[in-house]
């Protein structure tokens, strides 16, 4: 899924990442609607110690983690905020 990244919270040992969908489809169905009301579409992705390896595979590929050279993986999630990626659904909080 292609998001922007808007936040992150670290809760009970997982991390959940928060973003807009910026998805082509999604962006062109706001488009038609005219919908500017902030009804974007909300995601949140939820990270455990199981899925731990695509999350460090994952912040290895981000440019701008790359860029601000973290210490710490919060120091590197928070390099996050504001970027445009792709992050696997395989990790989206069904609401």
């Amino acid at each position: 899924m292609t998001v922007e990244v808007t936040g992150y919270a670290f809760k009970d040992g997982e991390l959940h990442l928060f973003a807009t969908d910026v998805d082509e489809r999604n962006l062109q169905l706001l488009e038609r609607n005219r919908e500017d009301d902030g009804s974007e579409r909300e995601l949140e992705f939820i990270f455990d110690k199981e899925s731990l390896d695509y999350l460090y595979k994952w912040l290895h590929r981000q440019k701008a983690v790359k860029k601000a050279a973290p210490q710490k993986l919060k120091e590197a999630v928070a390099a996050t905020l504001g970027t445009i990626c792709t992050i696997s659904g395989k990790y989206l909080e069904l609401a």
